[in-house]
C-alpha cells in the first residue's frame, strides 16, 4: 500500500497530519491549528476528525504528540488553505493518486474469504462480517469519488488561491472582506461571488459532493480566486479602507464637540479674584431685589 497513506479497519484510506505538514514544508503544529480553527466547518461537511496521540522519546523523556488521520474529504479541505507553492502542487498530485490506488487496490480483494473453520456458526459469521465490510467500502468510495475531480480542477491548480489564503495575502480579516465584498455587490449573501465577476474571471465556483450519514447527498461551493481575482481584490480592498476612513473623518465632523476654551480662560482663578466675582454677584442680586 502507498506510504503516502494508511487503511483504517473499516476500509477508509486516511492521510497522517504529519506526512501533509513535511511534504507540503509547514511546521505541524500550524496544520493542527488549521484544522482546529476550521474544526467546526470539517466536521458537519466531512465527518469527524480522528485525533490521535503518540508518544516520542526525547532528551526531555517522553513527550506526547497530537496529530490527526484525515479522509480524503477532510484533507482535501485542508490543502485547499496552503499556499499553492510547487512543493504543495506536486504533493497534492501525488495524494490523489495515492487515494485513486488505495480504492483500486481495496476493490480488487476478494469479496469475501469464507475461514476453513469446523463451527459453521463461526464461518456463517465471519461471512456476513466479509459481505458488510464490502457494503461499508462501496458506500464509502461512492462519498469520495466526487473529491477526485476537486482535486484535479482545484487543489492542483497553481492559479488558483483559497479565500482564506487571498484574505491573509491582502492583510484582512476573511470576515470583513466577506462583509465588504457584499456590501459593494460582488458577492451574494451566502459568500460566493455574483456571476458576473465570475465570468470576468475572478473567480472560481468549485463545487464537491458528500453524503451524510443518513445518506443524503449534498453540495458544497467553496469560492476560489484567480491571480487576476486577486489583483482586483487588492483595488476592492483599497477602496474599502479608503472608504472606511471617510466614513470615520464624517463621523468626528458631525459628533458635536465642546468648543476650545481661550487660553486666559483656562488659567486658575486667584481667591481674591474668586471673592470679588461672588461679590459681584451678590450685589447685582440685592439689587434687583430692591428694584422689584
Amino acid at each position: 500500500m502507498t506510504k503516502l497513506i494508511q487503511i483504517e479497519p473499516n476500509g477508509v484510506p486516511v492521510v497522517d497530519s504529519r506526512i501533509i505538514a513535511e511534504k507540503c514544508g509547514i511546521q505541524h503544529k500550524n496544520a493542527l491549528e488549521l484544522i482546529d480553527v476550521h474544526k467546526d466547518s470539517i466536521e458537519p461537511a466531512f465527518g469527524r476528525v480522528a485525533f490521535e496521540t503518540a508518544t516520542l522519546s526525547t532528551a526531555g523523556g517522553p513527550q506526547k504528540m497530537r496529530f490527526a488521520l484525515l479522509t480524503e474529504d477532510q484533507a482535501t479541505f485542508l490543502i485547499t488553505l496552503t499556499r499553492n507553492t510547487a512543493q504543495v502542487v506536486a504533493f497534492k498530485v501525488a495524494l490523489v493518486k495515492a487515494f485513486a490506488e488505495a480504492r483500486r487496490q481495496l476493490e480488487a480483494k476478494p469479496a469475501f474469504v469464507l475461514p476453513d473453520f469446523t463451527n459453521p456458526a463461526i464461518a456463517a459469521r465471519a461471512w456476513a462480517d466479509e459481505v458488510e465490510a464490502k457494503q461499508q467500502l462501496q458506500l464509502e468510495n461512492a462519498k469520495l469519488t466526487p473529491k477526485a475531480e476537486f482535486y484535479d480542477e482545484v487543489v492542483g491548480s497553481p492559479d488558483l488561491m483559497h479565500l482564506n489564503e487571498a484574505a491573509k495575502v491582502l492583510n484582512m480579516g476573511r470576515n470583513k472582506l466577506m462583509a465588504g465584498l457584499r456590501k459593494h455587490g460582488i458577492f451574494q449573501d451566502n459568500n460566493t461571488p455574483y456571476q458576473t465577476y465570475i465570468d470576468r474571471g475572478y473567480f472560481k465556483l468549485a463545487s464537491s459532493k458528500w453524503t451524510d450519514r443518513e445518506g443524503n447527498v449534498h453540495i458544497t461551493l467553496t469560492t476560489m480566486v484567480r491571480a487576476k481575482g486577486l489583483a482586483y481584490l487588492r483595488k476592492c480592498v483599497k477602496r474599502l479602507r479608503e472608504m472606511d476612513a471617510r466614513a470615520k473623518i464624517e463621523a468626528q465632523a458631525n459628533f458635536p464637540t465642546i468648543a476650545a476654551q481661550p487660553e486666559a480662560d483656562k488659567a486658575p482663578v486667584s481667591p481674591s479674584k474668586f471673592r470679588s466675582l461672588v461679590e459681584s454677584c451678590r450685589r447685582a442680586i440685592n439689587g434687583a431685589n430692591g428694584a422689584s
